[in-house]
């Protein structure tokens, strides 16, 4: 048993570390934390351009709105000048008794 006892101790001895490696294990801690830093920096700039795109997408769907809405509002304006431009562009013909041919090269008109 004191033999065991001494085994279990020059085993413990051999697996501790010796102060060499002490200074070699501050210094890989030391670079680990450095790094664990740097990690933690790029996701905290990450979340803050993350929180500056989320803005500009939700800025740029209410512009998009806005264009969305002007153009229905100039379809509808488009749409209730035709008629108003067919009966003036009928008035002009029957007036003026132009006949136009669009089948030709270029649209051409004869006077009637």
């Amino acid at each position: 048993t004191i033999a065991a006892l001494q085994r279990q101790v020059e085993n413990s001895q051999k697996t501790t570390l010796r102060p060499e490696d002490v200074g070699v294990f501050e210094q890989r801690m030391a670079d680990l934390d450095a790094q664990r830093q740097a990690v933690l920096q790029g996701i905290a700039e990450l979340s803050q351009e993350k929180a500056a795109t989320l803005e500009q997408i939700q800025a740029l769907r209410v512009k998009t709105q806005a264009v969305k809405e002007a153009a229905d509002q100039l379809d509808a304006e488009q749409a209730a000048r035709i008629p108003q431009v067919k009966h003036t562009i009928s008035l002009y013909a029957s007036i003026t008794g132009i006949k136009w041919d669009y089948d030709s090269k270029d649209i051409t008109g004869y006077i009637m």
